[in-house]
């Protein structure tokens, strides 16, 4: 299995494939650059996503990585992603003397040029978007009505975008500043539809979808969804009748990933944790991780 290999190597910052052309380490995976493609290798770090902090939990990468295959594949009847496959025999050819650490864990996408711009999409007032509106009345310039609660769902998604090394200020009129009001408005229409066909999609098996950051880049003149897809790493997910307004929802099964204190992150076992994920997984697709 690839587990003892990443229990050595996962929090260094060496590369655990010494004979793959590594590009860089991110803090959920290790890219590795094959000319026209990237193969994303999806380590066991974790972290929740509103929630500080992180962790390894090993297994937690094999789901992460199939969560975004099935989003990917999902999605890509919408819209372009980067998404090529997850077989190992479609990878290149020095790959498969990692068979057995790469299987479950590794995506073959194409290069795309990455924008330097996360596109948040949120359904309901949680998070950041909740301690915004409590001090200014809205969410990204977007006036809300007074009296709404914690976790409440709006009236429609709002759109938030967070420019990566550009702006301290993140807003719709910013992000027009730097690409355009043409790029800026097709990354707004994309982001939002995207998020609506996957809130049907996840609330139709059991899951809330409450807000997620898409990342997108361009293969030639092609606007791509890219990067991660609607992991907990990148997504607020709850159970479907966990939800109810102005108190910490609970996801899933265990309620080991979610924003109380006196379960968080750091303070869960890894089994349960890992549950989580496994059955997440299991809500979304039907099936199990293998």
């Amino acid at each position: 299995m690839m587990d003892g290999l990443f229990q050595q190597s996962q929090g260094a910052l060496e590369n655990p494939f010494p004979d793959l052309p590594l590009l860089k380490r991110g803090d959920y995976k290790y890219v590795y650059d094959f000319g026209e493609n990237l193969l994303l290798v999806s380590n066991d770090v974790i972290s929740s996503y509103g929630v500080q902090g992180s962790r390894i939990v090993h297994g937690t990468g094999r789901v992460t990585n199939q969560l975004s295959k099935y989003w990917f594949q999902v999605l890509g009847r919408q819209f372009p992603n980067h998404f090529i496959s997850t077989d190992i025999e479609n990878f290149p050819t020095a790959c498969q003397n990692y068979f057995e650490q790469l299987d479950g864990r590794a995506m073959l996408v194409r290069k795309t040029r990455p924008l330097p711009v996360s596109c948040v999409v949120r359904g309901y007032l949680c998070n950041e978007g909740w301690h915004e509106y409590r001090r200014v009345g809205s969410i990204s310039d977007l006036r809300l009505p007074s009296g709404m609660l914690e976790n409440q769902k709006l009236s429609r998604p709002i759109f938030t975008p967070i420019l990566q090394d550009k702006s301290p200020e993140n807003s719709l009129q910013t992000m027009r500043n730097w690409f355009g009001k043409e790029l800026s408005e097709d990354l707004h229409k994309v982001s939002i539809e995207l998020y609506l066909n996957a809130w049907k999609l996840a609330w139709d098996r059991g899951v809330l979808l409450v807000e997620t950051c898409f990342k997108f880049g361009f293969k030639d003149s092609t606007l791509h969804l890219i990067d991660e897809c609607i992991t907990p790493h990148t997504s607020q997910l709850w159970g479907k009748y966990s939800r109810h307004t102005n108190s910490a929802p609970l996801f899933l099964k265990k309620n080991t990933l979610h924003r109380d204190e006196n379960t968080s992150l750091r303070t869960a076992s890894e089994e349960s944790i890992l549950e989580n994920y496994q059955y997440l997984y299991f809500c979304l697709t039907g099936k199990s991780v293998y």
